[in-house]
């Protein structure tokens, strides 16, 4: 996907393989203490264009959602680290706290 701030754009691909994403959210060093940065869990540069939150978000949430992955913890854990990005990135006063 592409994304365009003002004169910078960034391309930033989404693996398709679910494992990827589980491996990438749960197996870093920290990942079990929850710490993770909305930007990276969302693969969002810090300057984004509003609408690429939620395509971001639907593209992981369809590539990690648990009834596509055979419902595996790894799966139910991610999709909720995904869902919880959003809501951050989402949200108005949440989102300036992030990028503070």
């Amino acid at each position: 996907s592409t994304q365009s701030t003002g004169a910078m754009t960034t391309t930033i691909e989404i693996s398709k393989n679910p494992e990827d994403h589980f491996t990438r959210l749960l197996d870093r060093p920290g990942a079990k203490y929850f710490n993770l940065n909305p930007f990276e869990v969302l693969q969002l540069e810090l300057e984004f264009e509003p609408t690429q939150v939620k395509k971001k978000y639907r593209q992981l949430s369809l590539i990690c959602h648990p009834d596509k992955n055979k419902n595996t913890e790894r799966a139910r854990i991610s999709f909720q680290i995904i869902s919880d990005a959003y809501k951050m990135l989402d949200n108005k006063d949440t989102l300036e706290y992030c990028i503070k």
